[in-house]
């Protein structure tokens, strides 16, 4: 068939098969392009029995691709699997330049076999024929086994798709070499509805022209894949590759893509660079997500999700140099080979640049400022009363925020105002939220409201003890009462594991919530051992009080086992019940002399 008027068909069924179907049957536009595929390809089968070509053994082989892939779409798995395994056939012989005497009753390639292939077999010897075919059957497998539940499945789907990324880097080193006046996709001009632009192609270039769109278009759907695959594979280094590449080649290419799903992966993938401390390649990809991401009829999925991650950049970078500043940052930056498949989207936003390090509190508040910015528009999105949890959580970035910045700032006074500001932005919320509802999130609440309570009375008590020109130390009773309402989250934390029917707390709890509620018995242990007291008698009688919580802790670790990362804890609750009775000897000593 005329290699125009069959591309003008082909076209024209892909996109028919890719419209949304009515509500009653959302498949009917894929069997109808099905159907009329059918036919297209019973077309060039009596075209190429009247005069055989390696052009109609392509246009079917291309056929068969759809129809299966089409058939995989409506879970008809294994008459799908036939049609790809029957192209399959095809390109052994395309790629060796010869003709199958039959094309009606193709004898389909057996798996097993496929997947013994490690290499591609269309080669430079052969001027890579049929290579556009050979990508297009190896992504339809790679679709066919990604798709499967059988752990083993992933692997044959990396298997599959390795080779056709091998085939065509092969393929396009050669191109390159081959014609000296070679195209790169860049160059080529590429429709809005994703096709190729042939009117604006000298005829003399057209034929160069297709193979570099083919070859392109089919390798995105490779990289798509790919990251699809090593996403399953919990292979996030590798995955994030690909991911980014799939994102570059499809906007390149002007495939068709949901512009709310492009912005989405890209914003995660600014997470990525972030969790590499590259920040200047994150905030290029955050830059890409908020220029793709549609503003008609915004919501907490599109402007909402922008401004969020936004925020958490920022939060990130923040916290970083915070640890950097208390020597504790981690290590690992953006791996160098990374810096080897690295591509600017083909966007008008500014390239990459490293960004400065946050070394002093005036850096430090600029990007409090910046990130505090950009999570209150994601609080507007994200409204309590339809987005409850999300907005629970940007609540808690925001404390997180000041946590970070806490970190720069040297005077007392200021500290404290700031702790008691994450305080204020989520102590409302366990009182507010039904438990039953939403058990996990209020007992995350209440653990980290106890925890920033004890960061809190840690400055409280320096201030105490070391008070410094201008500041005015809390008295003993009410360092003891803040002491107090440091406890009071961390039982209100372990009162929510009470019966309804009893209301104790069972003798056993579930195995998952074990290690922080042991944990929060060893603070509250902690805790009570930080009062201050002026007579020896009332010290004593604390430390009494410390013991029991100690031993409360330890009697639990007995019948909750838990993993290794409680042993030390375990262990620390110990010695303390055995050393806490030998300073209680010590203080009697000292109240009968003093007596």
């Amino acid at each position: 068939m005329d290699p125009n008027a069959f591309l003008s068909s082909f076209d024209a069924i892909v996109t028919l098969s890719n419209t949304e179907g009515p509500r009653h049957n959302v498949l009917e536009p894929k069997f109808t392009a099905r159907e009329q595929m059918q036919a297209l390809r019973e077309s060039v089968r009596n075209a190429y029995k009247e005069s055989p070509s390696q052009t109609a053994m392509s246009q079917i082989c291309r056929c068969c691709v759809f129809i299966g892939f089409n058939m995989l779409e409506t879970d008809e798995e294994t008459e799908g699997v036939n049609e790809i395994c029957k192209a399959y056939t095809l390109t052994l012989f395309g790629a060796k330049k010869e003709l199958l005497d039959d094309v009606v009753d193709i004898a389909a390639h057996p798996l097993e076999e496929i997947l013994r292939n490690e290499a591609p077999f269309v080669t430079a010897e052969k001027e890579y024929a049929f290579v556009t075919e050979f990508m297009r059957v190896h992504n339809a497998l790679g679709f066919y086994f990604s798709n499967r539940d059988v752990e083993l499945r992933i692997n044959d789907a990396k298997q599959v798709l390795i080779v056709a990324e091998k085939a065509y880097r092969a393929w396009n080193d050669w191109f390159h070499q081959s014609f000296p006046g070679h195209c790169l996709m860049k160059d080529i001009p590429v429709l809005e509805n994703g096709t190729l632009d042939r009117a604006s192609i000298s005829p003399d270039a057209l034929p160069i022209y297709i193979v570099r769109f083919e070859m392109d278009t089919a390798f995105t759907s490779t990289l798509f894949f790919l990251a699809q695959v090593y996403t399953a594979c919990k292979m996030t280094a590798l995955a994030s590759r690909y991911c980014h590449h799939t994102l570059y080649h499809q906007l390149l290419n002007k495939m068709e893509f949901s512009k709310k799903d492009w912005a989405t992966n890209a914003l995660h993938l600014s997470a990525f660079y972030s969790s590499c401390f590259d920040y200047g390649k994150a905030l290029h990809c955050l830059r890409a997500g908020e220029y793709i991401m549609p503003e008609e009829n915004a919501n907490e999925e599109t402007l909402g999700i922008v401004a969020w991650a936004f925020g958490k950049f920022y939060l990130h970078r923040l916290h970083y140099y915070a640890e950097v500043r208390r020597n504790c940052a981690p290590r690992g930056h953006f791996p160098d080979e990374f810096e080897g498949w690295w591509v600017d989207f083909p966007l008008d936003i500014p390239p990459p640049q490293p960004l400065p390090a946050i070394e002093t509190f005036e850096d430090a508040r600029e990007c409090f400022k910046e990130a505090n910015v950009w999570f209150n528009k994601a609080l507007n999105y994200y409204v309590y009363d339809g987005c409850c949890t999300e907005h629970i959580d940007i609540k808690k970035d925001i404390a997180q925020l000041y946590a970070a910045l806490i970190s720069f700032e040297e005077n007392r006074d200021r500290i404290i105002a700031m702790h008691q500001r994450r305080v204020a932005l989520i102590e409302p919320f366990p009182s507010d939220l039904n438990f039953n509802a939403y058990p996990t999130l209020v007992r995350q609440l209440l653990f980290e409201l106890g925890g920033m309570h004890e960061e809190m009375l840690e400055v409280y008590i320096q201030q105490k003890n070391s008070p410094m020109e201008g500041e005015k130390p809390l008295s003993d009773k009410k360092i003891n009462a803040f002491t107090d309402k440091a406890q009071g989250f961390y039982r209100r934390f372990c009162d929510t594991w009470k019966e309804p029917q009893t209301n104790k707390i069972p003798e056993t709890i579930d195995i998952d919530s074990r290690l922080p509620f042991f944990r929060s018995l060893m603070r509250l242990a902690h805790l009570q051992m930080k009062r201050f007291f002026k007579d020896p008698k009332e010290e004593y009688d604390n430390i009494s009080a410390s013991i029991v919580m100690f031993e409360k802790a330890i009697a639990f670790a007995s019948s909750n086992p838990m993993n290794e990362e409680a042993d030390a804890e375990v262990q620390l609750a110990r010695e303390m019940a055995t050393l806490l009775p030998v300073r209680q000897k010590d203080l009697w000593r000292v109240y009968h002399n003093a007596v």
